[in-house]
């Protein structure tokens, strides 16, 4: 009781003991309880399968709404990407060190995630994956239209969203991740090059939001990363997770796969 009571209290300063730092807007620096906000009906309620509800948006009224626990959560690959620097190939038939990405993040999703579906308009594409493959429901907007899609068509409360061209991501790495998204909107990791929004955990609480930018052809994700009350994971949390740095390279380029095929080489090696 003295450890929830502890939390309860770190989280209320803007702290809490895993080392996140709270990313708030200005309009989020006072509690207010969710019969104040003004909303309009959630667009995610006509879209949601049978059984889903809306919890209470975490997204918009900061991070002091306690949800109860759970360790069910969803894992979704944005393959949406048309691959133009590629040459309009698959990025996620793209095989290195004798597997294709999707297989190896199948793999890695699989450990840490009881559902796993992949958001992309090509369902002929994925049809031998044995996963369950959902339509962009917001075609052309990119990254943010792809975690739109995901939060709506998830099962759970929570889902993982990771993009289909990142083959280093480790089982380990993001089951610390989805470990400590029990009481926030999202937890974002950064490192040196900034937020990694594409591997990321988002709350359901996210659609509306998420919606919004939609509406006003805002797709940038990063924008909506740095607006939003999310849990930073920051570079010196990620570290001992990356030890050679890998873990967030995305493959964009032929060069891209050369180099992603020499990395898993030396490091089988």
């Amino acid at each position: 009781m003295e450890h929830v009571l502890r939390n309860r209290t770190l989280a209320a300063r803007g702290t809490n003991p895993a080392g996140f730092e709270w990313r708030r807007t200005p309009s989020e620096r006072r509690d207010f309880p969710v019969k104040d906000a003004q909303f309009s009906p959630s667009p995610c309620l006509a879209l949601a399968e049978p059984g889903w509800t809306m919890p209470a948006s975490r997204c918009h009224t900061g991070l002091h709404h306690r949800r109860l626990a759970t360790t069910v959560r969803t894992a979704a690959i944005i393959a949406g990407g048309e691959g133009r620097r590629l040459g309009g190939l698959d990025k996620s038939a793209l095989v290195i060190d004798g597997q294709r990405i999707l297989q190896r993040q199948l793999g890695v999703v699989g450990q840490v995630a009881e559902h796993v579906l992949i958001v992309s308009n090509d369902h002929h594409r994925f049809r031998a994956s044995g996963v369950r493959v959902c339509a962009d429901l917001t075609p052309g907007a990119g990254p943010l239209g792809g975690v739109y899609t995901a939060l709506v068509r998830s099962p759970t409360a929570q889902t993982l969203v990771i993009a289909g061209d990142l083959p280093f991501l480790t089982a380990r790495f993001l089951r610390y991740l989805t470990d400590h998204a029990d009481t926030v909107g999202a937890v974002v990791p950064w490192n040196a090059h900034g937020p990694q929004p594409l591997c990321a955990v988002y709350d359901r609480g996210c659609c509306e939001p998420i919606h919004a930018r939609l509406e006003r052809r805002d797709f940038r994700l990063s924008d909506f990363v740095e607006t939003q009350s999310v849990a930073r994971l920051g570079a010196s949390r990620v570290a001992p997770f990356d030890p050679d740095g890998r873990l967030f390279f995305n493959v964009n380029t032929p060069d891209d796969h050369t180099r992603a095929c020499r990395l898993a080489r030396k490091n089988r090696a």
